[in-house]
């Protein structure tokens, strides 16, 4: 009869983590008991509502991120979510050289 609670901590990345600006990053959280989905948050722009428990970005450029997970079901979204920060970093990227 109530909304579900928000997450506490995200899966990844790593609150504060400087993952590589070049390549995808994907947004993983544990599932949180009585949500039936889950609306995604990146940057301030709402990107997935779904019952799924990652999103992929695209390449995101250098620089701070911000991004937070609002899970739901029928009696509403949970209230007070924490939003989350990652700095995507080149330096995090690995080159092979051919």
């Amino acid at each position: 009869t109530n909304p579900p609670a928000c997450i506490a901590t995200p899966t990844s990345p790593a609150i504060g983590g400087t993952p590589c600006s070049l390549n995808p990053v994907t947004l993983s959280w544990p599932a949180t008991p009585g949500a039936t989905s889950y609306e995604v948050f990146l940057n301030g722009n709402s990107v997935q509502n779904s019952n799924a428990l990652s999103y992929t970005t695209g390449a995101l450029g250098v620089g701070p991120q911000t991004w937070s997970v609002v899970p739901s079901n029928d009696n509403g979204p949970a209230a007070g979510c924490a939003t989350w920060n990652f700095t995507t970093n080149e330096a995090a990227c690995i080159c092979i050289p051919l």
